[in-house]
C-alpha cells in the first residue's frame, strides 16, 4: 500500500465511523498520516480519485452523493475497478492496470491506483 492508498482506506474508517463527509475524512487522515510532509497531503490527483469512487457510490458503506464534480480522475478510477472486477491480479500490479485503464495513452499515474488498488484489496469497493 503507498501512502495516498492508505489516506483512502483510513478515510473510509472515519467515514462509516465518524460520519465525516469524503473530503473531509480525506483531508483529516492526510494531515493526521502524513503532518511533516504537505506534498502528499495536497496530491489532488489521488484524491479527487478518491471522491470519484465515493461520489459513484462504489465505496462499501458510504452513499453516493456530490462530493466531487465528475472529472478524469473519476473516470480513471472508475475504470481501474471495471478493469479489476475482470481480472483481479491486476490489483497488485497497478503499473500493468494503468496501462489498461488508459487504453494505450502514455501518460504517468498519480497514485489514483493505489488508492483503487488499495481499497480494491481490502474489499471496499462495491463491485457492480
Amino acid at each position: 500500500m503507498g501512502q495516498h492508498g492508505r489516506i483512502a482506506e483510513h478515510a473510509v474508517r472515519r467515514i462509516r465511523e465518524d460520519g465525516l463527509e469524503p473530503a473531509d475524512a480525506w483531508a483529516v487522515m492526510a494531515a493526521e498520516l502524513y503532518a511533516e510532509t504537505p506534498g502528499l497531503q495536497d496530491r489532488g490527483c489521488a484524491r479527487a480519485a478518491f471522491l470519484g469512487l465515493c461520489a459513484a457510490g462504489k465505496v462499501r458503506g458510504v452513499a453516493a452523493s456530490d462530493c466531487a464534480e465528475p472529472g478524469k480522475d473519476q473516470a480513471y478510477a472508475l475504470r481501474a475497478l471495471e478493469i479489476l472486477q475482470e481480472d483481479l491480479t491486476l490489483a497488485h500490479d497497478q503499473d500493468t492496470l494503468w496501462r489498461h485503464v488508459l487504453d494505450g495513452r502514455t501518460i504517468r499515474h498519480n497514485a489514483q491506483m493505489d488508492v483503487v488498488c488499495t481499497l480494491f484489496r481490502a474489499g471496499m469497493l462495491a463491485a457492480d
